[in-house]
């Protein structure tokens, strides 16, 4: 998924990324961080031995376009560049609003050289660096950007789809952010806000 962790199991809703580990995850991995079984020379489970003390946090950011990576590749704005190519991955960009959460700063987790045609340069984020410090942190993490979006459909919409239990799931960092569009409306003063 380009927008949260994928989920190992679509059927059961008390098995998602970040949850802590059911018990220790010795029959079945249900936190989704591709750990479970148990080590028969220890006696303890792989989560137990690997994750339990290595301060697990997902990342969450709730925000407008800047946090969801809006994009538009430039061949699209420039009829000299344009051919088959630079429309290559248009259903995938069109169903995700031209946004490119899977290579943001907060939440990116591909190579930019599966779409080398419509975005280019490196891609490093806090959820890669996360990861890179703890492997158990492996699909921890939820992108609510939305283009558009405002203080107000923020309080009233987009934090609802925010999916996180405090006693169940791991800790988090999450980052809000609205960049301008409160700012950048076309209405004098800060009164309509």
């Amino acid at each position: 998924s380009s927008w949260r962790g994928k989920d190992c199991n679509d059927v059961d809703g008390k098995v998602y990324p970040g949850r802590k580990a059911v018990g220790g995850d010795r029959f079945f991995d249900s936190n989704c961080n591709g750990i479970s079984g148990l080590d028969e020379s220890s006696g303890k489970t792989y989560e137990e031995e690997w994750c339990n003390g290595t301060e697990q946090y997902g990342i969450i950011v709730m925000g407008d376009s800047i946090g969801a990576h809006f994009h538009i590749p430039p061949e699209w704005l420039n009829v000299t560049e344009m051919g088959v190519l630079a429309f290559e991955h248009l259903i995938f960009m069109a169903t995700n609003e031209l946004d490119w959460p899977q290579l943001s700063m907060t939440t990116g987790h591909y190579n930019t050289s599966k779409w080398s045609h419509a975005i280019q340069g490196p891609m490093d984020s806090i959820y890669q660096r996360f990861l890179e410090l703890n492997r158990c942190n492996h699909r921890d993490f939820q992108n609510i950007g939305v283009n558009g979006a405002r203080s107000t459909s923020m309080a009233e919409h987009i934090v609802a789809s925010l999916a996180r239990h405090t006693e169940d799931d791991q800790p988090v960092m999450m980052i809000f952010e609205l960049v301008g569009n409160d700012v950048c409306n076309g209405h004098p003063g800060t009164s309509h806000m």
